[in-house]
């Protein structure tokens, strides 16, 4: 794990983000118009693969993080995938339920884009 990570689950264990402040977010982005359903994620220990991956768990949602790369398995009626970072907002396709590609190295958000938009936490 590194460094930026083990001092972002000190902090959480610390000093975690006020209940509400979420549902809060999520209620001024459909204030601008947008129409976000949150998606929790649960990180969950990685299978044995070469060099360091994380993995996170959601409702029909399954993310891989290889250093700049990710790659995911999302539900059906899930047809592209949004991807929001420091350095911009790559967006894939899905095709059978997959998706993935290069997202650089900071902390990223998932828009799943459907009938309806899930958004996921900063992972």
């Amino acid at each position: 794990m590194s460094l930026v990570w083990q001092l972002r689950a000190a902090l959480d264990a610390v000093d975690p983000v006020p209940e509400g402040v979420r549902d809060a977010a999520v209620m001024a982005g459909g204030l601008l118009g947008c129409a976000w359903d949150p998606l929790e994620l649960a990180e969950v220990r990685a299978p044995l693969v070469r060099g360091e991956v994380r993995v996170w768990e959601g409702p029909g949602l399954t993310v891989h993080r290889r250093g700049p790369e990710i790659v995911g398995w999302v539900p059906g009626g899930v047809s592209r995938v949004d991807v929001q970072t420091a350095g911009g907002h790559p967006g894939f396709a899905v095709l059978d339920g997959a998706f993935g590609g290069p997202v650089g190295t900071g902390p990223v958000r998932l828009l799943l884009r459907g009938a309806r938009t899930a958004v996921t936490p900063w992972i």
